[in-house]
């Protein structure tokens, strides 16, 4: 969900009053449903620098990965686009929890690909 927060950041990104692009994927392990008033994630583990391309003239996809070694033991249950690695605004917000916790022997990706219409 694009949340309130994120369609105004970019309103102002249009306009030139902001300058920073959504370069980071947050991840956690919150439990509520995303809102529209949302500005983080539930339960925030962590943020990556994210490889963001062009998927045609309509799509921009942003992709970050977890390496088999990080965060073992967790469920993560939902994830963010972001403006910087801590703070910063967010642009949506979804929920979407793994099966099981994550284990050594599983690597995470997480893309995400926004159409402009």
């Amino acid at each position: 969900m694009i949340v309130r927060a994120g369609r105004i950041y970019v309103r102002e990104l249009i306009r030139g009053d902001q300058t920073a692009g959504f370069l980071y994927v947050g991840v956690g392990t919150g439990t509520t449903t995303e809102t529209d008033n949302d500005t983080g994630l539930g339960t925030e583990m962590l943020r990556m620098l994210c490889i963001p391309s062009a998927d045609g003239d309509r799509f921009g996809l942003f992709i970050a990965s977890l390496s088999a070694m990080d965060y073992v033991g967790t469920t993560p249950s939902e994830w963010g686009l972001f403006t910087a690695s801590s703070g910063g605004s967010m642009l949506l917000r979804k929920m979407k929890a793994l099966s099981s916790a994550k284990t050594n022997l599983e690597e995470l990706e997480i893309s995400i690909k926004v159409e402009i219409k």
